[in-house]
C-alpha cells in the first residue's frame, strides 16, 4: 500500500507540474507576443537564476548523499565460538577441565568502526591549516552532465515560445516519450526497461498527439526547436535514471540551485555578448509591471513546477514523467479557451482522449510491475528461510 501511494503522490505531482507549466508559459507568451519583448535569452536566464534559492537551502542544510553501493554493503562479523559444557543433567557436577590452545581468536570488527578505532589509536596531529576540498564524483556528475541537460532543456523549451502558441509549443515536446522509448530499446545498460505493454501506451500516446498536430500549423524554426526539447528531455531522464541507479537519489537541492547559479554567472557574460554580435538587444530593459510578470512566470515555472516535476519523476519513472509532458496538451486548450477565447477542434479533442488514456493506463502498468516485484521479492524470502 505505501508503494502505491507513493506512486499516487507521484503522478500527482507531475500532474500539478504542468498545470504549472501551462500557467507560467500564458505568463511568458503575454510577455513576448503581448508585450513585444522578444528576448527569450533574457527571461531564461532570468527564470532559471531563481533555481538559485535552492543552493542556499543546500548550504544551510546539507542532505546526505545516499550511495546504494554504501546501501547494500554488509558489515560481516566473525561467528562467535561456544564450547558446549554439558550435554545432560548426570554431568552437570562433574570438573570440567580448562585447556588453552596456543592459537588466539581474533574478532573482527565492521569495516567502519575499524577505520575508527585505528584514528582513535593514532598519536594527536597538529591539524592542516590550508585544506584542499576535493569535490565528490557525485557532485561532478551533477554539475557537468544533469545541470547542462537541464539547461539545454529549458533554453531550447523558451526559445521555441517566439513564434507560437502555447498549445503548438506542447505539442513536440510530448514526442520525448517516442525518443525515450527508443533510448531504452536500443540502450543495454538503460536502466528503465520498458515492456509491450508499455510500448503500446506510448504509441497510443504519439496517436493522440498526431491527431493534435494535424489541426495545428507551427512554424519551422519553432518546431526544430520544440523537436530540439523533446530529444533533451529524453536524454536528460535517461541520464537520471542512470545516475539514479548507481549513486541512488538525487539531491535536487544541490542539482537545481547549482543549475540557478551556472545560469546565474553565464548570464552576465552572454547577455552583453548576444547584444554586441546583434542577436538580442540588451536594452530596454523590462518595466516594473513586466517585472511583476516575469517573477511570477519564474516562481511557477521554475521554483515550483521544475521542483515539483523532478519529485515526481524521482517517484515515478522516466517513462512517466516523459509521457506526463503530454498532460499539458489539454491543460492548454482549457487556457487558450479561458484567455483568449480560442476554442479547440474536434480532431484535437479526439486527440486528447488517447494521451489521457496512455497516461492512466502507464499509472496501472508500473503499479502492476511493482506488485509483482515485490510478490517475487518476499517469495524469495519465504523459500530462503525453508531452506
Amino acid at each position: 500500500e505505501s508503494v502505491e501511494i507513493t506512486r499516487f503522490v507521484g503522478f500527482f505531482l507531475l500532474i500539478i507540474s504542468n498545470i504549472l507549466w501551462v500557467i507560467s508559459g500564458e505568463i511568458t507568451r503575454f510577455i513576448i507576443i503581448d508585450s513585444h519583448f522578444k528576448k527569450p535569452f533574457f527571461l531564461f536566464c532570468f527564470k532559471t537564476s531563481f533555481l538559485s534559492i535552492y543552493f542556499i537551502k543546500y548550504v544551510c542544510k546539507p542532505s546526505t548523499i545516499e550511495n546504494m553501493r554504501a546501501r547494500e554493503e554488509i558489515d560481516k562479523l566473525s561467528v562467535e565460538g561456544f564450547e558446549l559444557m554439558s550435554d545432560t543433567e548426570d554431568e552437570q557436577y562433574q570438573r570440567t577441565k580448562i585447556r588453552f590452545s596456543s592459537i588466539k581468536e581474533i574478532r573482527r570488527l565492521p569495516l567502519r568502526e575499524a577505520v575508527e578505532a585505528q584514528f582513535a589509536r593514532r598519536s594527536y596531529e597538529r591539524p592542516i591549516e590550508c585544506c584542499i576540498h576535493r569535490p565528490s564524483p557525485y557532485n561532478l556528475v551533477l554539475i557537468f552532465l544533469l545541470g547542462p541537460m537541464w539547461i539545454l532543456c529549458s533554453l531550447t523549451y523558451q526559445s521555441s515560445m517566439m513564434d507560437t502558441n502555447v498549445t503548438s509549443l506542447n505539442i513536440f515536446p510530448a514526442t520525448s516519450s517516442l525518443f525515450l522509448l527508443i533510448f531504452s530499446i536500443c540502450l543495454p545498460y538503460c536502466h528503465s526497461k520498458v515492456s509491450p505493454l508499455m510500448g503500446a501506451m506510448v504509441l497510443l500516446n504519439l496517436l493522440g498527439v498526431s491527431l493534435i498536430f494535424q489541426s495545428e500549423s507551427c512554424p519551422t524554426p519553432s518546431s526544430l526547436l520544440s523537436t530540439a526539447s523533446a530529444l533533451s528531455y529524453a536524454v536528460y531522464l535517461i541520464s537520471l535514471s542512470k545516475f539514479t541507479s548507481i549513486y541512488g537519489n538525487v539531491d535536487l537541492n544541490f542539482l537545481l540551485g547549482s543549475v540557478g547559479l551556472t545560469v546565474g554567472l553565464i548570464s552576465l557574460f552572454l547577455l552583453p555578448l548576444l547584444d554586441w554580435i546583434d542577436i538580442e538587444p540588451l536594452l530596454p530593459l523590462p518595466t516594473l509591471n513586466m517585472s511583476m510578470q516575469i517573477v511570477g512566470s519564474a516562481f511557477f515555472g521554475s521554483l515550483l513546477a521544475d521542483r515539483l516535476f523532478m519529485e515526481g519523476t524521482r517517484l515515478t519513472s522516466s517513462l512517466s514523467s516523459s509521457l506526463s509532458l503530454s498532460i499539458s496538451i489539454p491543460f492548454s486548450f482549457l487556457a487558450d479557451f479561458l484567455i483568449r477565447n480560442q476554442h479547440p477542434s474536434f480532431i484535437q479533442m479526439m486527440g486528447v482522449i488517447p494521451i489521457i488514456i496512455s497516461f492512466i493506463g502507464v499509472s496501472f502498468v508500473e503499479g502492476k510491475r511493482e506488485k509483482s516485484r515485490d510478490d517475487v521479492e518476499s517469495l524469495s524470502l519465504i523459500e530462503n528461510e525453508d531452506l
